[in-house]
């Protein structure tokens, strides 16, 4: 939607990733195919240099509303490794601003075309960069020139997905069109949308407000094939505010839910859902829901419903491995539980190999048992390890994936290494690799998650 592409902010990038051209070592070394670097002869380079690269990330951030209206500022550290071919992967956040901030930074990272390779002895190697990049604001509005509304033309941009701007039409996957302002309200533009095809993708209302672009009231979100996706209102600082209407791809409804903007306890209210062949499942806020991803393709949470708000076992799934269970007591978590897939069954972590076949048990292990390195600064990091536990919990091939600083490395090794061997209550007919994080800050640490 248009919301994603008209929010300006200021994005100021630092390339973390050392040429050096001297280095003995580098020159008596011969690049294996697999190794990363952090050194190189010659560092990766954005396409035209660092001044585009900052361009890049200006013209395809999109601010994120809750942050904007809390006037939120401050950096995301953000590692990325840069391939052979110029392709950016392993993009990971090493600190996290919240607010939205760090899902956008790597959405907008996905979106780079093809660096030009970091190379040792003239050839080109993988190369691990961090950046920390800077959302600031002036008086929670962007320090940026506001785009310029049509006064009595149409407004035409072109874009590809998700929402990349780009200057020809035949490049584009859907176009954008801001119509002239209304004459009883000046500030009201009318917004369309549509595919390359020529169908609609998009009808609703923007409104100007400080040089900033909202979406306002009503918006219809249309499928490729021409069916509606979704009716929603907004309010002027475009929170969803009143009924919304989602509808699955044949053009049954989905669900009825209902926003108020204001609420600290529930602001999103769930009156009605059915299913695909449109069999109410849930009337008036009770029975039972069911939510899925963008295309349908996929479940992505279900539970019951009690007078609107979530009620009983409720279970999210985060991928096709990761599964997350909450029991809540009208909207309210009461417990949680984690289910991995291993050898085609979802398990509880509690019942795979585990330290003292509790993960709340490794939690405090790791917590009692930390010895904090002795820093003179004030440093936190966050250190993924890979580890494997064999059937009988054997901990085994414990290495450190990504951290931003080194000085945690060593220590978060040694306390999981010391922590084993684990217990299981399943049998198991292979070893199982799970991918561990651990958080250090103000001289203690503790777990972030554990994976597959």
């Amino acid at each position: 939607m248009l919301r994603t592409l008209l929010f300006f902010l200021l994005v100021i990038p630092v390339l973390i990733c050392k040429a050096q051209s001297e280095s003995d070592t580098l020159k008596k070394h011969t690049p294996g195919e697999d190794d990363v670097y952090t050194a190189v002869d010659v560092a990766p380079e954005f396409p035209g240099g660092p001044n585009e690269f900052s361009k890049f990330l200006a013209r395809n951030t999109r601010y994120p509303a809750r942050a904007r209206e809390r006037n939120v500022q401050g950096r995301v550290f953000v590692t990325f490794i840069v391939e052979k071919n110029g392709v950016l992967s392993n993009i990971a956040i090493l600190k996290r601003l919240g607010w939205g901030y760090d899902e956008e930074v790597i959405r907008v990272l996905t979106l780079s075309p093809r660096w030009k390779p970091g190379t040792v002895n003239n050839e080109p190697v993988r190369v691990r960069c961090t950046i920390p990049v800077a959302f600031n604001l002036a008086n929670g509005e962007t320090k940026t020139e506001p785009i310029k509304l049509p006064a009595t033309d149409t407004l035409v941009q072109y874009y590809k997905y998700p929402a990349q701007l780009v200057h020809k039409k035949e490049d584009a996957d859907y176009i954008t069109l801001i119509y002239p302002p209304y004459k009883s309200n000046p500030r009201w533009h009318q917004l369309r949308q549509y595919y390359k095809t020529g169908k609609i993708k998009f009808n609703g209302f923007i409104n100007q407000i400080n040089g900033n672009l909202y979406l306002t009231g009503t918006g219809i979100d249309y499928y490729q094939h021409g069916f509606k996706k979704s009716v929603t209102t907004y309010n002027e600082r475009e929170r969803k505010d009143g009924k919304e209407y989602l509808y699955y791809p044949n053009g049954k409804l989905h669900s009825e839910r209902e926003h108020d903007p204001v609420s600290r306890d529930w602001p999103v209210r769930y009156i009605e859902c059915r299913d695909s062949l449109g069999n109410v499942m849930t009337v008036k806020g009770d029975g039972q829901w069911i939510e899925y991803d963008e295309l349908f393709s996929k479940v992505t949470r279900s539970g019951p419903v009690k007078n609107k708000v979530p009620h009983g076992e409720w279970t999210i799934w985060e991928n096709d491995s990761t599964q997350t269970v909450y029991i809540l007591k009208n909207g309210i978590k009461e417990s949680v539980k984690l289910f991995l897939r291993v050898e085609n069954e979802f398990h509880a972590v509690d019942d795979l190999p585990m330290y003292k076949g509790s993960l709340s048990a490794l939690n405090e292990y790791v917590k009692k048992n930390v010895k904090y390195p002795q820093l003179k600064d004030s440093y936190s990091d966050v250190v993924y390890l890979a580890v494997t536990a064999t059937p009988n919990g054997q901990l085994s091939n414990i290495d450190v994936e990504q951290s931003s600083k080194d000085v945690f490395n060593e220590e978060a090794i040694r306390i999981i290494r010391s922590s084993g061997p684990w217990v299981s209550k399943v049998t198991l007919t292979k070893p199982l690799k799970l991918k561990i994080a651990i958080k250090f800050k103000n001289g203690t640490a503790a777990l972030e998650y554990v994976r597959l």
